[in-house]
């Protein structure tokens, strides 16, 4: 039987940090906690939604370039579809493999690989005269995001 009201449940009981854990680190009170998430959450979230929108703009590119480019190479419009949705079909058959090859090659040769191949395939839709280098292209560019 608990000698006061919560305490069976924790409630009131302030966790202590593991062994080890320096005080600038340590957290001990709710309070603490709050202003901690507070100020993580106004330095990182503008920065992840800047992210998050460029991320955006690279996916959907192609549409805006489609608007010249469909006249310029003689693309139609279920081919101009088929160009911009063949971006997720990269994007979605390499999210799990990407993630293996994380983990067994280390992040930085990983990342190195991805900006590489990124970049590449950034730039690669400026020297492709056809539909099928630009599926290619756009696969490409899908396989180097999903990781």
């Amino acid at each position: 039987m608990p000698g006061r009201p919560g305490e069976a449940a924790g409630i009131g009981q302030v966790r202590q940090p593991p062994r080890g854990t320096p005080p600038a680190i340590a957290v001990k009170h709710r309070a603490d906690e709050g202003r901690l998430g507070r100020r993580v959450g106004r330095r990182l979230l503008p920065l992840l939604l800047v992210l998050y929108v460029v991320a955006f703009l690279d996916r959907v590119n192609i549409a805006t370039a489609a608007l010249r480019m469909n006249a310029d190479r003689n693309l139609s419009a279920s081919t101009n579809g088929l160009v911009s949705g063949s971006f997720f079909l990269g994007y979605v058959a390499f999210q799990v493999p990407a993630n293996w090859v994380f983990h067994r090659v280390g992040i930085r040769r990983w990342l190195a690989v991805l900006l590489t191949g990124w970049g590449l395939f950034a730039a690669a839709p400026a020297f492709v005269d056809d539909a099928a280098g630009l599926i290619i292209t756009r696969i490409g560019l899908g396989v180097a995001e999903a990781g």
